[in-house]
């Protein structure tokens, strides 16, 4: 079952990469093996939070961690159509400074915890994450999931916007001391 699973994915993939609409297909078809492999894994890895490494992987191992992988992806491109509507929104009062910092406020949570990082890091045109297969014939053999950039283009915008405004121009100048005196950063650095 899980290797037929896998292997599904794979035929899933156009020219190498996953459309959103393919992904939550697949993890729909496959969310209660998903549940039932989570109490049944063979490796031990889940106890401590971390991607399975075990050299010589087993099949049920594997597909769990893509499973998250992917469903990780899916709450990406999840948030990626909230901001959207986010975005519309900003750009309708980005003119009046109140209403952008109140923005900022409703937003301050996901823009730092969640977001901070991804406007560099879109600037890439594919999203990869190799997930080690194990062994065979001495070799390493990865799985690879690809998925093409412009599927969390809103996700970059907020992020690049959110920067700007918080970090850059401080427009909530109390909410941006309490951040630096919390997170610990020096400015001075």
């Amino acid at each position: 079952m899980f290797k037929e699973a896998i292997n599904d994915l794979s035929e899933l993939k156009n020219d190498g990469y996953l459309s959103f609409e393919k992904i939550e297909f697949w993890l729909l078809k496959y969310s209660s093996l998903f549940n039932k492999s989570k109490q049944k894994l063979s490796c031990s890895h889940l106890e401590f939070k971390i991607p399975c490494l075990c050299w010589n992987r087993q099949i049920d191992c594997l597909f769990f961690d893509i499973y998250v992988e992917l469903e990780k992806l899916s709450y990406l491109k999840k948030c990626d159509f909230y901001l959207e509507k986010e975005l519309e929104y900003y750009h309708n009062i980005k003119q009046d400074q109140i209403k952008v910092q109140e923005w900022i406020f409703k937003h301050e949570k996901i823009g730092i915890e969640e977001f901070i990082c991804y406007d560099n890091y879109m600037l890439r045109d594919k999203m990869e994450i190799t997930l080690n297969n194990g062994k065979a014939l001495n070799k390493y053999i990865p799985f690879t999931i690809r998925m093409k950039m412009d599927n969390f283009k809103n996700i970059s915008q907020f992020s690049t916007i959110f920067n700007r405004l918080f970090f850059t121009e401080k427009i909530n100048p109390d909410r941006y001391k309490n951040w630096v005196k919390q997170s610990g950063f020096n400015e001075n650095s």
